[in-house]
């Protein structure tokens, strides 16, 4: 986020750039900052699909299900070749109770003939008979909904305002609006050409503005749950054919527990750079709403979220915070949260969503005991800190970042016993610091060496050990002793 914050600092009529940071908004549930992005979109360009599409996303996830059909509908009907829109409305009469399924199927498949790889295991159960046989009218209208046809010549003169997704075949029953240039004239063809690309106007491909930068080769050590996530979604994300011969799917759910800095955020973070899997980050913070009932909502909304965009990583960060006993609790909100918790968990238990819930916690002592039952967690994993071995592979990973002049990785590793990364990264960091100051003391290049990172590693007190006493007594004293078998094996 903060790297396209910047980017729109320097370059804020970038209309790619608005796109996808709106994206990320919705990525961390700022709906209300996503959807001032989209209408400033459409102040520039008042038929642009992907602003209207956001618009009709961050309505459906506030609530306003109503709202957003409507705008869906009306996006379709002025879009009809726009096959996300189709998509889009499609999963919003599936969710509805009272939808009318047979118009999901007819937005369903016209998405599929606009673009086959679309389509999603879930609404294809859905819908199931629905999507057979010929052609399906739309509910309550008597026009027959047809998709697919060739679109019309383009007219030479207004090819260079076409935006994506505004093709409109000529025999189309639906009224068809052309974007408007705006009145300071930014709309120009290289523009347009670009974005239809995906590129701005400098040649530099958007998504990849806030794309992941990192993956497993970016984590040191940790091998064992590096296995653990791709079995779970790496390895059933790219084979799913062998997967589902077994009868498994991607996803299922597993918690994370250790001290401090021992690479829990971390490894999550490198799991979407080593999938092609959306990743949503959760806390506290995001939840906090004074309205009774108002959190349980919004948590609700964000396992929906991540089911609708599977296959999906949700990574619960400092879970304890959310999950913490329900019993004595200070906040009469707390309970019903914790249950609303508990029964998304339960309910992704029971199907193949795709979603791989990863809960992390360095206070595993806190969390109320309905946790640790069969099928709320597949496995609980002890994150403690780096052997001897994992902190060679951390001190080499952190010296591709931080060059080292002749570096003896044992000898750094044997003088750092009991570190974290986290505290590995900061002698590193330290380190560097300390021969920059040497450089302009002196006026010339002072290599960062292994003798100044040792030295810097003695004015260190590893903190794990502490942390390790703190935990083996508050899980005793909260009876949890068994459930975190972990801290008494290390």
């Amino acid at each position: 986020m903060n790297s396209l914050r910047e980017a729109l600092d320097k370059s804020p009529e970038n209309l790619p750039l608005h796109l996808v940071y709106a994206r990320r908004c919705e990525e961390s549930l700022s709906w209300s900052e996503a959807r001032s992005i989209y209408e400033g979109i459409l102040e520039k360009f008042p038929s642009h699909p992907s602003a209207h599409l956001g618009i009709a996303r961050t309505l459906f996830f506030q609530g306003k299900i109503s709202e957003a059909e409507v705008r869906s509908q009306a996006l379709v009907k002025n879009h009809p070749r726009f096959a996300e829109g189709h998509l889009f409305l499609c999963r919003i009469l599936c969710s509805d109770s009272d939808g009318d399924l047979e118009l999901a199927a007819v937005h369903y498949r016209a998405a599929l003939e606009i673009d086959p790889q679309l389509a999603e295991p879930a609404l294809d159960r859905d819908l199931g008979e629905l999507l057979e046989g010929g052609e399906l009218s739309e509910a309550g209208d008597s026009e027959t909904l047809t998709f697919g046809q060739e679109p019309a010549a383009e007219d030479p003169s207004t090819e260079d305002w076409i935006s994506p997704g505004d093709e409109a075949p000529t025999d189309s029953p639906f009224e068809f609006a052309q974007p408007e240039e705006s009145e300071s004239g930014y709309v120009d063809g290289g523009f347009i050409e670009a974005l239809q690309r995906g590129m701005d106007q400098n040649g530099i491909r958007v998504s990849d503005l806030d794309a992941p930068t990192t993956n497993f080769n970016d984590v040191g050590g940790l091998y064992g749950l590096k296995e653990d996530l791709r079995m779970k979604i790496v390895h059933p994300v790219k084979n799913p054919q062998l997967f589902q011969a077994y009868g498994i799917s991607a996803g299922g759910s597993m918690l994370l527990y250790g001290p401090p800095g021992c690479g829990k955020t971390m490894i999550a973070e490198a799991l979407e750079g080593e999938v092609n899997a959306s990743l949503y980050k959760l806390s506290l913070h995001q939840l906090h709403d004074t309205a009774i009932g108002r959190a349980e909502k919004h948590l609700h909304e964000i396992f929906h979220i991540a089911r609708m965009n599977a296959p999906s990583v949700l990574f619960l960060d400092e879970v304890d915070a959310i999950a913490s006993r329900r019993a004595g609790a200070a906040d009469p909100a707390r309970p019903s949260l914790v249950n609303q918790l508990l029964n998304e968990l339960d309910d992704l238990s029971k199907g193949d969503d795709g979603v791989l819930v990863i809960a992390a916690t360095s206070a595993p002592w806190l969390l109320d005991p309905a946790f640790h039952r069969a099928g709320r967690f597949d496995s609980k994993i002890f994150i403690s800190t780096p052997d001897e071995a994992d902190r060679i592979d951390i001190i080499r990973v952190l010296r591709n970042r931080i060059p080292v002049s002749d570096l003896d990785a044992q000898a750094v590793a044997a003088a750092t016993a009991g570190f974290s990364g986290a505290e590995l990264t900061a002698v590193f960091e330290n380190a560097a610091e300390r021969a920059i100051a040497a450089s302009l003391k002196v006026g010339c290049f002072q290599p960062l060496t292994t003798a100044l990172l040792i030295d810097e590693a003695k004015s260190y007190q590893p903190g794990a050990a502490a942390w390790m006493s703190i935990a083996r007594e508050e899980a005793e004293k909260a009876r949890m002793a068994d459930s975190f078998r972990g801290l008494y094996e290390s």
